[in-house]
């Protein structure tokens, strides 16, 4: 009489791992504390960004990092980023941070693809990375730091793409089928390598260090 849902079968996914709500809830919790912050003056600054906001208008006012003497605590990135809204004077502020919101969620997408390349695939990995990418979305530390002039969101953001680039770079080529006609075949070496592609970061220094003992003996 009644039909099961299909959400309701054993083994289904429940809906909140499922990617429309994980980009709609990191979308809407960034949304939603820029338009608080938006009606707040001087929400969306914090001790350190009177600092950033100086570097950036000497980088876009007078071309140069720091007015009269050079700067040794903080690197050119964010304020360069930041030297591009300031033509748009009292909303360099508000552009910068609505940028900054829009760019954690992408770092939302970077963490889950993360957590499948990591897996190196299969129904596990698919799993972790919407678990992985729901936990970023959900956090409201992150999103609270996306949503202030500060360095965070952006370094986190630039961190995790050099660790995915990392793991896609090291993972090993797909396996060989063995031919049936040669029972004596092996593999190529690089593909006797570790299957977990984390692993292969580590797989040439070890290499390396075994040819240097082998050549000195």
């Amino acid at each position: 009489m009644f039909r099961m849902h299909s959400d309701s079968a054993p083994g289904a996914r429940p809906w909140w791992l499922g990617w429309p709500f994980v980009y709609g809830l990191a979308l809407a919790l960034r949304g939603g504390l820029f338009w608080a912050g938006a009606w707040r003056p001087g929400a969306f600054l914090a001790p350190d960004s009177f600092d950033y906001l100086r570097l950036a208008k000497g980088l876009w006012r007078l071309g140069v990092f720091g007015r009269f003497e050079a700067e040794l605590f903080r690197v050119p990135g964010y304020p360069l980023f930041l030297s591009g809204f300031a033509w748009l004077n009292e909303l360099a502020v508000p552009a910068a941070v609505a940028v900054q919101a829009v760019l954690d969620v992408g770092l939302v997408w970077v963490a889950g693809r993360l957590a499948r390349e990591w897996g190196g695939g299969g129904a596990v990995a698919e799993r972790a990375a919407r678990w992985g990418a729901l936990w970023q979305a959900a956090s409201v530390a992150a999103a609270a730091g996306a949503c202030v002039v500060l360095s965070d969101s952006l370094f986190a953001l630039g961190l995790a793409g050099l660790l995915l680039g990392m793991v896609r770079a090291t993972r090993p080529p797909p396996y060989t089928t063995r031919p049936a006609a040669d029972p004596s075949w092996e593999p190529p070496f690089e593909e006797r390598r570790f299957p977990n592609p984390p692993s292969n970061l580590f797989v040439p220094s070890a290499e390396g260090r075994f040819s240097h003992k082998q050549s000195s003996l």
